[in-house]
């Protein structure tokens, strides 16, 4: 007879339960509303192409930062699946149930929990931060928001250079006013993409902050030192994003 680890079907139904929380669009799917932007999409392509390497690595450099900023927030509300499940194991037992289906049935309601920034944390007296594995993932933050800052401060340079030996040449009909248009639209999508980008890892830090508030209120715990590492991640991010300045045509 095999014997089922209650925690082995927790893990499978926090995984469903993370998944639920994902976009299930088909990425082979076409909106009715598709055809219309296909235009948009060739001019987007012709902007892309218009972007030096440099600009394109920033740009995946920022993505690899929303990715770091995010896990913080995943893991957490795992954290909160795992403890759901611990109590719906303990409640299981004292109710002559099975501790397999009440550790599925508190890990789902866990990860709900945790996602909804633990709502009802404290009735199950859960704690749905862990301040030490915050901090350590903060320092990955903070080492590849260095990263970013390094690479934009060299990026945003040369294009400034760029761009006032382009207004000389264009003023001097050495260049034309459609070759000069494309490249400025070019180093204002790579800037407008940058932004976006870091306004997206603002919003992660600012979930991770809220997640320390709610566990503070909810378990009492003491939690302020890791609330300042996470305002201070929090605002390198958002001076680095209001320091980028589009350039007008």
């Amino acid at each position: 007879m095999i014997t089922r680890n209650p925690f082995l079907v927790l893990a499978a139904g926090a995984v469903v339960t993370l998944s639920a929380c994902q976009d299930t669009t088909n990425p082979g799917s076409v909106s009715a509303s598709s055809a219309p932007n296909q235009v948009q999409t060739v001019a987007t392509a012709s902007v892309q192409r218009g972007k030096t390497a440099e600009e394109k690595k920033l740009e995946q450099e920022v993505l690899s930062l929303n990715q770091v900023t995010r896990d913080i927030v995943v893991n957490n509300t795992i954290q909160g699946a795992l403890a759901g499940a611990a109590v719906g194991c303990v409640l299981a037992h004292l109710n002559n149930g099975s501790c397999g289906r009440g550790a599925v049935a508190g890990g789902l309601f866990g990860g709900v929990a945790g996602n909804q920034v633990g709502q009802q944390a404290a009735e199950a007296k859960r704690d749905l931060v862990q301040a030490d594995q915050t901090i350590a993932k903060l320092k990955n933050v903070n080492a590849r928001l260095g990263s970013v800052e390094e690479q934009l401060s060299a990026v945003v340079s040369r294009q400034n250079s760029e761009i006032s030996s382009l207004r000389r040449q264009l003023a001097a009909g050495q260049v034309s006013k459609s070759s000069y248009d494309a490249r400025i639209s070019a180093i204002n999508n790579n800037r407008q993409t940058v932004i976006a980008g870091l306004a997206k890892s603002e919003n992660n830090v600012a979930e991770e902050r809220a997640l320390l508030v709610s566990a503070e209120k909810e378990t009492g715990q003491q939690l302020s030192s890791t609330r300042a590492a996470v305002d201070s991640t929090r605002s390198r991010i958002s001076s680095l994003r209001r320091s980028i300045q589009l350039i007008s045509s």
